[in-house]
């Protein structure tokens, strides 16, 4: 290769009908986002993990929001399941 290379290389203009993979499973993800907000309280290990208060909400009362938060009240046993692994990594972690 001869020194000056680079500037003889132009650059692929995109055209507005082009894209990338990347955006458009950007694009598809964004559609299947759903938002809401799981609040947990009372979280100890003295406590039976059914005695945790666990509340799940949304604000926005689309389909899918309802649809995400009836599938996270009922993963409870799942997120509690998860926060144990959680609780044992750290203190994996701590000794």
């Amino acid at each position: 290769m001869e020194p000056g290379h680079l500037e003889e290389v132009e650059a692929a203009k995109k055209s507005k009908g082009d894209s990338d993979d990347d955006d458009e499973a950007d694009k598809e993800r964004k559609k299947k986002q759903c938002q809401g907000t799981l609040k947990m309280h009372d979280i100890t290990s003295e406590d039976d993990p059914d005695d945790w208060e666990y509340e799940v909400s949304i604000k926005k009362k689309s389909k899918r929001n309802k649809a995400a938060m009836q599938r996270v009240k009922e993963g409870r046993d799942d997120v509690v399941e998860l926060i144990g692994v959680f609780v044992k990594e750290l203190k994996l972690k701590k000794c």
